[in-house]
């Protein structure tokens, strides 16, 4: 906040004039529109600064200035954007940014648990709320995205693996025949990696009862000595229910990446977060690499692979 409370200011008293190697290129009004376009992540991240210091005249100034950037495209600012209107009492309002928000599919797991708040005090029942949400969702968004993720299909052989888990034993992929298996490669050190978690936990929670979708979330590429207890220590810390299998030692080069290694040469992709889903057959079916910023987008996407394999195999 020390630093922030310099730069920021600096930042915007910036907007305030077109810099010289824009002079005649750009007026005024365009350059704050590229300038407000280039810094958005930037304003947002003083923004939650203010929050933790609770200092919500600032927090809501900066929410607003960046509002007609990020509103309902971006699903962190649509969570704290929320989350400020209802500290405000502005409930009405507050429910309707998070219905809009769940129509563009940029949602948080917190957001959906205020929505349902919302509607169970309005004397809802419970059991209709994901005919509630569906109901908002944009069926040509919806449709569009189905389009899309199973055009992405493939049907590839797969190497088997046999990793620790976090929960006691081996795992092993062989075993899982008869079973969609989705595979997420992540580290503690991986940023977009941690991002990804709530989206998944969404997946995991969707799909706990059913014994033939099984999750596993491969740390690979770790180098401090006691990763497994960091790791741990983190997963409880933030409330995960994750199976963590623990990359194997890599004979050829001592680190801890041996699935990781072999699977991202075969496959032909690198870096983490990486998604796969394997079908009840043991083929690769499905790879998505990076994480896009949606905790809502990215368990449709889940889901919509993991239900099309199901149907595939009736």
């Amino acid at each position: 906040k020390k630093y922030a409370d310099i730069i920021y200011p600096e930042l915007e008293a910036r907007e305030a004039y077109v810099p010289k190697e824009y002079v005649g290129k750009l007026s005024l009004k365009e350059w704050q529109a590229q300038a407000l376009q280039s810094s958005a992540r930037e304003f947002f991240t003083y923004a939650k600064i203010q929050e933790i210091f609770k200092n919500y005249d600032l927090e809501k100034k900066y929410l607003e200035k960046i509002k007609p950037v990020m509103a309902y495209k971006v699903a962190t600012y649509n969570e704290v954007y929320s989350r400020m209107l209802l500290r405000e009492g502005k409930t009405a309002e507050a429910k309707e940014y998070m219905a809009l928000s769940v129509k563009e599919n940029q949602v948080t797991p917190a957001m959906l648990a205020s929505l349902k708040e919302i509607y169970l005090k309005e004397g809802k029942p419970a059991a209709g709320f994901e005919a509630y949400l569906e109901s908002l969702k944009s069926a040509s968004n919806v449709e569009e995205h189905k389009k899309k993720i199973i055009s992405e299909l493939i049907n590839l052989p797969i190497d088997g693996f046999e990793l620790e888990s976090s929960k006691g034993g081996k795992v092993k992929l062989a075993d899982q025949k008869g079973k969609i298996v989705v595979l997420d490669f992540w580290a503690m050190w991986c940023g977009p990696c941690k991002n990804a978690m709530p989206g998944m936990q969404m997946a995991v929670n969707k799909y706990k009862s059913d014994e033939n979708i099984k999750f596993y979330f491969v740390d690979t590429m770790e180098y401090i000595k006691d990763f497994k207890a960091q790791t741990q220590a983190f997963i409880k810390e933030k409330g995960f229910d994750f199976n963590i299998l623990y990359d194997g030692k890599n004979p050829k080069t001592g680190k801890f990446d041996v699935v990781y290694d072999k699977y991202s040469k075969a496959f032909h992709f690198s870096g983490i977060p990486e998604k796969m889903i394997i079908d009840q057959n043991g083929k690769l079916r499905w790879m998505s690499n990076g994480y896009f910023g949606s905790p809502s987008e990215l368990v449709d996407e889940i889901s919509i692979i993991v239900e099309h394999l199901k149907a595939e195999n009736k």
